[in-house]
């Protein structure tokens, strides 16, 4: 599982969801109920000293994951020593919607669960490595998307950039101007925080400033967030 010794490890919380992969597909194939099926939502840890997902035992037992083979040889995530572990699986990790199958490495040494590279790669998990803390997808939580035209991005700006950063902290919500698509206008994802509510009144206040905002259509909200 660690292809590195400790001193490069770096842990970072996120939250997700971990689902028997084996008992969801015998619900969704009628074989037994969806009620049935083992989940766990818990925090885990990016661990970039890591390569696989890792769970203690009592993770696994909870999970009612079999074993997938025999006992592989890995480096140990805290001080880079050979170590034999046990592989089960295979576990769905569901992080903001997204969903990914991997295999689970026991983890006897630590009551963490480490997110290891791989499944952070294909997660598409984004770190804001210098506060420490998971950049979120603005699907995460509820949004909404609007057109603006580019004469009033300098307004939402401001004219020392710092106009954005106190809209989104008044009002706690996310903004982020979106063009990525390479469309021909400019699109504003404004994106609610942890238990608020406040899209409405964002939007109202920057219509202010920018008078030319205005909802974008519902067939390119899932568009403008690709």
């Amino acid at each position: 599982m660690s292809t590195v010794g400790s001193a490069a490890t770096h842990w970072i919380s996120c939250d997700i969801v971990l689902i028997n992969a084996d008992q969801l597909w015998k619900s969704q194939n009628g074989m037994m109920p969806e009620s049935d099926v083992c989940r766990l939502e818990t925090v885990a840890e990016l661990d970039t000293g890591s390569s696989e997902l890792g769970l203690p035992p009592e993770y696994i037992q909870k999970l009612k994951l079999v074993t997938i083979g025999s006992p592989i040889e890995i480096e140990s995530p805290l001080d880079g020593k050979k170590m034999e572990v046990t592989v089960f699986g295979p576990v769905i990790i569901d992080f903001c919607g997204k969903q990914i199958a991997v295999p689970v490495h026991e983890l006897k040494h630590t009551p963490r669960v480490l997110l290891g590279l791989k499944p952070a790669q294909r997660l598409k998990i984004d770190v804001d490595w210098i506060h420490s803390k998971v950049i979120l997808p603005s699907t995460a939580y509820t949004h909404k998307a609007y057109i603006i035209a580019p004469h009033d991005l300098f307004n939402l700006f401001g004219p020392d950039g710092h106009m954005i950063e106190a809209l989104q902290r008044q009002h706690k919500v996310s903004i982020e101007i979106n063009n990525r698509r390479k469309v021909s206008k400019v699109v504003v994802i404004i994106c609610t925080k942890e238990n608020y509510n406040n899209i409405t009144d964002a939007q109202a206040a920057i219509q202010v400033i920018c008078p030319s905002l205005s909802p974008a259509l519902k067939k390119n909200d899932h568009n403008f967030n690709q």
